[in-house]
């Protein structure tokens, strides 16, 4: 899994795969860290910061994952203008502001990252 998600999204040729396999990996690695936060909690309220910005993360990354109509760019920008104009969903956030703040952010890099 390439970490730059400008290597998968501005590369001119549109791969479809390496797209996918971004946001698997991408979702998985936050469902991963989201689960080890949970234990940590109790112990300090700052990972209430951390939590809400991998909950938006997975929230995101989980909502491409596995899409097989990602078929080209203008199809991932569309979904992805989508997913920015959403309601921001209800979970167990710990401030829906600062969810919200880091949700947009990425959807907001992810746009930049194809170079539009």
């Amino acid at each position: 899994m390439a970490d730059d998600p400008r290597s998968v999204f501005s590369d001119p040729e549109w791969n479809h795969d390496a797209v996918r396999g971004y946001f698997d990996a991408r979702a998985e690695n936050d469902e991963q860290y989201l689960a080890e936060l949970k234990g940590k909690l109790s112990g300090n309220k700052a990972y209430e910061t951390i939590y809400d910005q991998t909950l938006a993360s997975y929230y995101v990354h989980n909502y491409f994952r596995g899409r097989t109509w990602l078929f080209s760019r203008e199809a991932f920008l569309s979904a992805l203008a989508d997913l920015e104009t959403a309601v921001v969903p209800t979970d167990n956030y710990f401030d829906k502001e600062r969810f919200a703040t880091f949700r947009l952010n990425l959807i907001h890099s992810l746009y930049r990252a194809t170079g539009r």
